[in-house]
C-alpha cells in the first residue's frame, strides 16, 4: 500500500492494518558462527594493516600469513576466503607468537624501580645487551636469575618487566582483539612477477571499463610490454586468464593503444 492510499484511507475514517515489525528469532543465531566470522574479520583487518603499514600493495601476492591466537577458531572453513582477501599462498595458526617475533626487555619501574633500587641501572644496562634467544627464554620461563655486581641474587619475573615485541627480520606484524598476525614480507623473483600480472590485470579491467563493454565480453588482448614484463606474463599466463576474459594474449607496439604507467614502465594495451 502506497503512503497517499494511507493517508487518504486514515483521512475517510478507514481502519488501516498494519503488520508487527518482524521479531528475531534467537533460537536460530548460530553463536558459534558469529564468532568464527568475527575473528576471521579481525584477521583480515589486522594482515591490512600490516600492508599497508609496510607499503606491500594487495595485488602482490606474498607467501605466508601466520596467526597467533589461543582460542578455537575453525581456520579449514575459512582458509580460502582469508588467503582470497590478503592475498597470501598459505596461512597456519599458532598458539603463541614466539616463533615470528623477537622480545626486547625493560624494567618496568612503576612495579619494580623500589624493589631494585641501586640495580635499577645495571638490570636496564644488562636486559639492552642481551641476545634474541636470551629474551625470548625469559619470556618463555617467566623470570630471569641474574647475580648484581655486588654479588646479590636477583630474580626479576615478567610481571616486572615491560615487554616489547618486534616483528623478526623477514616478517612484519601487528596485534589486536586478542590476536597476533605476520606476513612474511620476503617477496621472492617468482611472487614479484605475479604482481606485475596482478598489475596489468587491473590495468585491462579499468580499460575494459572504459570501453564499457560488457563483463561477460570476451576480447583479444596485445600487450606493449618490456622484456621482463612480457616474461612475467607468458609465465603467469593462467592469472591473467583467470581474471580477465580473453580469447587471445599477443605482445606488439601499435598506435593508438591505452597507455597506462605500471612498475615504472610505459605499457601499451589495446583491446579488440
Amino acid at each position: 500500500m502506497l503512503a497517499e492510499d494511507i493517508y487518504l484511507n486514515l483521512s475517510s475514517g478507514e481502519s488501516v492494518h498494519m503488520d508487527d515489525y518482524p521479531v528475531a528469532n534467537e533460537d536460530l543465531i548460530d553463536l558459534e558462527l558469529e564468532r568464527d566470522m568475527e575473528t576471521a574479520r579481525r584477521i583480515v583487518e589486522l594482515a591490512r594493516n600490516v600492508r599497508n603499514e609496510t607499503g606491500l600493495k594487495t595485488r602482490q601476492p606474498l607467501s605466508e600469513l601466520i596467526v597467533s591466537l589461543d582460542k578455537d577458531f575453525d581456520l579449514n572453513s575459512y582458509e580460502e576466503i582469508i588467503k582470497d582477501e590478503i592475498n597470501v599462498k598459505g596461512i597456519h595458526t599458532e598458539t603463541d607468537d614466539s616463533g615470528f617475533v623477537d622480545f626486547t626487555l625493560k624494567l618496568n619501574l612503576k612495579v619494580a624501580g623500589k624493589k631494585y633500587g641501586k640495580n635499577v641501572g645495571f638490570l636496564q644496562n644488562f636486559f639492552k645487551g642481551m641476545a634474541v634467544e636470551e629474551t625470548r627464554k625469559v619470556v618463555e620461563d617467566g623470570f630471569l636469575h641474574i647475580l648484581s655486581p655486588e654479588g646479590e641474587e636477583l630474580q626479576v619475573t615478567n610481571e616486572e618487566l615491560l615487554v616489547e615485541k618486534k616483528a623478526k627480520s623477514g616478517f612484519a606484524s601487528a596485534s589486536g582483539y586478542g590476536l597476533t598476525v605476520a606476513l612474511n614480507t620476503d617477496v621472492t623473483p617468482e611472487l614479484e612477477q605475479e604482481g606485475w600480472v596482478r598489475e596489468i590485470v587491473r590495468a585491462v579491467q579499468d580499460y575494459r571499463k572504459k570501453l564499457d563493454l560488457p563483463i561477460e565480453k570476451y576480447v583479444n588482448l596485445t600487450l606493449s610490454v618490456n622484456d621482463d614484463l612480457r616474461q612475467a606474463i607468458q609465465t603467469f599466463d593462467h592469472v591473467l586468464r583467470e581474471n580477465v576474459l580473453v580469447n587471445d594474449v599477443s605482445f606488439a607496439r601499435e598506435e593508438g593503444m591505452e597507455q597506462v604507467e605500471l612498475m615504472g614502465q610505459n605499457v601499451g594495451i589495446r583491446i579488440s
